[in-house]
């Protein structure tokens, strides 16, 4: 006894308008984070998510400045500076 058909015709997936990015485990990156009671806004060991990606702060980062996003598509001095990130890979 044989098992029936599969359909011909996929699955509807997500559509791709209004630059919508995949969802991410990590929690999203928040410009203008703070550290408090002695603790980083982001460490050294955290991953934030940003525009469909994974990111972790190089260093621990007492202030996440909304200049200096992830994806390094902020300021160009933002590449020298303390809030820099490495990319972990997309989501």
């Amino acid at each position: 006894m044989g098992g029936s058909g599969g359909s011909s015709t996929g699955g509807t997936g997500g559509s791709g308008t209004g630059g919508s990015v995949a969802m991410c485990d990590a929690p999203a990156w928040v410009p203008g984070k703070t550290g408090g009671n002695n603790m980083p806004a982001y460490a050294d060991d955290d991953v934030v998510s940003y525009q469909g990606k994974e990111y972790s702060p190089i260093g621990d980062m007492d202030y996440a400045h909304e200049s200096c996003p992830p994806d390094g598509s902020g300021a160009a001095w933002c590449a020298d500076s303390a809030y820099r990130y490495e990319e972990i890979g997309p989501c």
